[in-house]
């Protein structure tokens, strides 16, 4: 293969290592910037420590990303498709790709929805969008143990609004919160861009239960869950929105497996794939981040893009 999705370590077992050296992970960072805290957590801390560590080191690329104007970019190929007053964001972060979207709106804007299961990324996100910090949603089950399970708490759903955030995660069921969006229905879009997940996800039951055992593999099943939703909730004609970050320095080879990778997705749900475009852009090197590509790895590829890919929703194929 000519390219590599980036955040694609194949095993969560890693090994514990020196914090000096390079983790096992293939993220380039080293040991004690990207795993270490969570594998030296405690089991009843693991998952905060997880959620909170991947909020802060999310912080640097997606700002990093924002100062080169990449979210703009991405929301224009949307809107370059579609006139979309009503998104469900999936995977939402710390919000910059929600408000990317939202100003590209402007007054059209009518209902905005971001969806994440890290509420310290929720929080960031209510921040920079000026909205009240949404409930939490999901409570952990084990508490005494470093595997966990999650189950969902009652009548904490977010209140009605032009942005909307709300903690829920795509691989579990959801009837109530699917309800609220429901009732909203059609939209013009769902958009899930750069999804990912934070270290603690491993000791997630669910992931053993989904034999989910790589970060590529979970970003399959969320993107999977992300077309369920599109389905449910997309007008016809409407605009599925998925955006990976890939590396390649053969740009015609990586277009062409790029688009055969989220091509792929069609076989899948009622959508035809419109257009793929590759925007060039670059990782920060510097600080807390999360790292995409060990030294002398396939991940290092020089030239990395955020391969944008615009699927139109066809409902009378369903």
């Amino acid at each position: 293969m000519a390219w590599i999705l980036l955040l694609e370590a194949d095993l969560f077992t890693m090994p514990t290592t020196d914090p000096d050296g390079f983790c096992p992970c293939e993220s380039g960072l080293l040991y004690r910037d990207c795993h270490q805290a969570v594998r030296e957590a405690s089991p009843e801390d693991v998952l905060d420590v997880g959620r909170r560590v991947y909020a802060d080191r999310w912080g640097t690329n997606a700002g990093f990303y924002e100062k080169q104007g990449l979210y703009r970019k991405l929301a224009d190929h949307l809107f370059s498709f579609t006139r979309a007053t009503k998104v469900i964001d999936i995977g939402c972060g710390r919000g910059e790709g929600l408000a990317a979207l939202v100003e590209a709106a402007g007054a059209g804007a009518h209902l905005f929805v971001g969806l994440d299961e890290n509420p310290d990324c929720l929080a960031a996100a209510a921040r920079r969008l000026g909205v009240g910090t949404p409930d939490t949603r999901l409570r952990r089950v084990g508490l005494d143990q470093r595997e966990y399970d999650l189950e969902f708490v009652p009548g904490r759903l977010p209140a009605p609004g032009r942005i909307v955030l709300a903690q829920t995660d795509l691989l579990r069921q959801d009837p109530e919160l699917d309800e609220l969006l429901l009732v909203a229905r059609p939209y013009d879009a769902v958009t899930q861009w750069f999804s990912g997940m934070h270290s603690a996800r491993e000791h997630d039951r669910i992931m053993k239960d989904m034999q989910i055992g790589s970060d590529r593999v979970h970003r399959m099943a969320t993107d999977l869950a992300a077309l369920e939703y599109a389905a449910n909730a997309v007008r016809d004609g409407g605009i599925f929105h998925v955006v990976t970050r890939v590396a390649g320095d053969d740009v015609r080879l990586l277009r062409e497996d790029t688009a055969e990778e989220v091509g792929a997705l069609a076989s899948h749900g009622p959508i035809t794939l419109e257009e793929l475009v590759l925007l060039p852009y670059t990782e920060p090197p510097l600080g807390p981040r999360i790292g995409v590509g060990a030294p002398g790895s396939s991940y290092a590829a020089k030239s990395k893009f955020a391969a944008s890919a615009i699927f139109r929703l066809d409902q009378s194929s369903a």
